[in-house]
């Protein structure tokens, strides 16, 4: 199965903890308010082959975002941090994991 949504929204901005959905269609997901930290959990990688995420922390607070995979890993690594204004990272899933572009 490879990720084809047949509602494709381009931003999502979180204020929370946030689960993306298989099925959702965000391309790119801003969390705007993290004064605390907050949890992006990624979905299956093996649901969303060639399905590309981009991650952004764009508060001027200091909480941090931990991107966690529902199974497998993200380049690698068991979880990653986004912990400032500006930290992004966009991924793309190999049917496995998900690998970083």
């Amino acid at each position: 199965m490879s990720y084809s949504p047949s509602n494709v929204s381009a931003v999502s901005v979180q204020s929370g903890d946030y689960t993306i959905l298989d099925n959702d269609g965000f391309e790119v997901i801003m969390f705007d308010d993290t004064s605390s930290d907050r949890t992006c959990n990624l979905p299956t990688a093996a649901d969303n082959k060639y399905r590309v995420i981009t991650l952004m922390n764009t508060s001027t607070d200091k909480g941090k975002i931990t991107v966690t995979p529902e199974s497998g890993t993200i380049a690698g690594y068991s979880t990653i941090d986004l912990d400032c204004k500006g930290a992004r990272i966009k991924i793309v899933s190999d049917g496995s994991n998900w690998e970083v572009i």
